[in-house]
């Protein structure tokens, strides 16, 4: 597996490097894009639909498996459970997912912030489709 990864990189920088002229030239010719103007969120929300699959495929479905990781270090199972919990970058909340079909007690209120709308609208129906009756406040 490890040498496949190693193909895989070489194989994508070969593919970058024969745009990276027409990247350069567009770079040098352009001062600014329309993401510029809009901000960060505008670029997220022009892929929200597609942003988890093409995660998912990007990091070889590693992605569940760093969630998880980061909650076990986080959130210990063996601790009790916070009353609030802050979720920056949100994205398409499937972290906050994550937590709530974990076996961790939920928090009373579950925040996540994002500067993409789009990327939060994805989010927010896939959490309330999650959420049981029982579910803590859930602000995205």
């Amino acid at each position: 597996m490890k040498y496949f990864s190693y193909i895989i990189i070489i194989v994508l920088i070969s593919i970058k490097s024969s745009f990276l002229p027409h990247i350069v030239a567009a770079t040098l010719t352009s001062t600014s894009t329309p993401y510029d103007r809009l901000g960060s969120g505008a670029m997220f929300t022009s892929i929200s639909a597609y942003y988890d699959i093409i995660n998912s495929i990007f990091t070889f479905s590693l992605d569940s498996s760093w969630r998880t990781l980061l909650l076990d270090t986080t959130i210990p199972l063996s601790t009790s459970n916070p009353v609030r919990y802050l979720d920056l970058a949100t994205g398409t909340c499937e972290v906050i997912k994550e937590y709530l079909n974990s076996e961790r007690e939920p928090p009373k209120t579950i925040l996540g912030v994002d500067p993409s709308e789009g990327m939060l609208n994805v989010g927010h129906a896939k959490v309330r489709a999650e959420a049981a009756a029982n579910a803590p406040s859930i602000s995205i």
